[in-house]
């Protein structure tokens, strides 16, 4: 018999897991994001009966948010209820879900956060870098490059603002 024919082939999949509507988004800069995520089945009639997210720091391991498991079809924009995110921190969350017959599917995935401060005071102490070496020809070119050099000075960290006019 032909798989796609075989009920035991049928596969459910948890994907496109979100933050914000973003896929692994690395500035999220909401303390308490909205998540998502797909269920993809062959298996006619499936569906999801209950999730649970778990949502962890990275850097130490420490749980921050648990849902604990809720019985509920939905899955979008299910609102984090731990406590509030801190700034330019990662997250790995866990998510498992139970569909029509009890069983259980696991997928995981990871965001960061950005500044998480729309004033302008949010970039005191950056140092801007520029360039005098750019060649951009919009008029006959589909791409642009920007070559430069550059050292960073102090710190570990450092952020590329592009923009075009």
């Amino acid at each position: 018999m032909a798989c796609a024919l075989s009920p035991l082939c049928a596969q459910t999949t948890i994907c496109k897991l979100t933050v914000q509507d973003l896929e692994k988004p690395i500035t999220v800069e909401d303390s308490h994001p909205l998540f998502g995520w797909q269920m993809n089945s062959q298996e006619k009639g499936q569906k999801q009966t209950a999730y649970q997210l778990v949502v962890t720091r990275e850097s130490d391991g420490k749980v921050v948010w648990n849902s604990g498991k809720k019985n509920s079809s939905e899955s979008q924009n299910i609102k984090y209820l731990g406590t509030s995110l801190q700034p330019e921190t990662a997250y790995a969350w866990k998510l498992n879900v139970w569909d029509k017959d009890g069983k259980q599917y696991e997928s995981a995935s990871r965001f960061e956060t950005g500044l998480m401060n729309k004033t302008i005071y949010a970039w005191d102490g950056a140092q801007w870098i520029g360039s005098s070496e750019n060649r951009l020809d919009a008029a006959t070119q589909s791409y642009f490059e920007i070559a430069t050099k550059f050292q960073i000075k102090s710190g570990d960290k450092m952020s590329l603002v592009m923009g075009a006019g």
